[in-house]
């Protein structure tokens, strides 16, 4: 008796088991199939660099600290008041950083300004591959502040692959000290790899190249010439490196290479 009913019970078990795979084999899975998700939109390329203009549009830009201007190649902007870096880390180049004639020209056309670019008292500001031209010959002598005013109460400004062609005024560049105390002083700056010439003539309105007045600052690799005044003229500036620079005096008399005056 006791083996017929385990017979039973075993038979019920087997059952119950068939049951369960048939029920599974006929139920369909009716969740929906996740759609693969469709491609991401093509973005068309949208120019990010300025094309030519003034420095009105330039300025327009300079919003911000870091804020950073890329012209684009081959373009021009005429310059009748001065383009003004305001903040910190502030940049202005041509797009792709190119070293050749297609960098980006800012060209001074008024007769009311002599600079192009002033940058002074800003750290981390940076100026670099572009063509800064004074236009003397078509403007004439000016007086006034350099082609481009750097330095000031600032750290780490970098000024790097411009040509620097014909200043209205006393220097083609000028890295100035700080303000008085208790401003810090001008620290630390670069200039290096610039092409800087000619400036100024022979006949009282001479032209520095470089006119550096900032401590622990580095000034190599450039190339000046017919700088009439100084080529590399040196106020007051301890812990400064001054090295590799070529300095030219090829149709235009130099009264001076390298001054130390201060």
């Amino acid at each position: 008796m006791k083996s017929s009913s385990n017979s039973y019970i075993l038979v019920i078990f087997l059952f119950m088991i068939f049951a369960l795979i048939s029920c599974s084999d006929s139920v369909t899975d009716d969740t929906p199939a996740i759609p693969d998700p469709e491609p991401e939109p093509e973005i068309p390329d949208v120019a990010t660099c300025l094309e030519s203009g003034t420095e009105a549009d330039i300025n327009a830009l300079l919003v911000g600290e870091g804020a950073k201007v890329e012209l684009c190649a081959g373009s021009v902007f005429e310059i009748s008041n001065r383009i003004e870096i305001n903040a910190n880390g502030q940049q202005i180049y041509t797009q792709d950083k190119p070293t050749d004639d297609t960098r980006a020209v800012l060209r001074l056309v008024s007769t009311r300004e002599s600079t192009v670019v002033i940058m002074r008292d800003f750290d981390n500001a940076e100026l670099s591959h572009l063509i800064i031209d004074g236009n003397r010959p078509e403007l004439g002598y000016g007086g006034g502040d350099a082609l481009i005013y750097a330095g000031g109460s600032s750290f780490g400004q970098i000024i790097r692959h411009l040509d620097i062609i014909e200043p209205r005024s006393w220097s083609a560049l000028q890295i100035i000290q700080g303000h008085p105390a208790p401003e810090p002083p001008c620290r630390g700056a670069i200039v290096e790899n610039n092409v800087i010439g000619p400036a100024g003539q022979y006949d009282g309105t001479w032209s520095d190249g470089i006119s550096l007045a900032c401590r622990n600052s580095i000034v190599r690799n450039n190339v000046i010439f017919d700088a009439t005044d100084g080529g590399i003229v040196i106020f007051d500036s301890p812990g400064s490196l001054i090295e590799g620079n070529l300095i030219q005096a090829k149709t235009r008399t130099m009264l001076g290479g390298i001054n130390m005056v201060d």
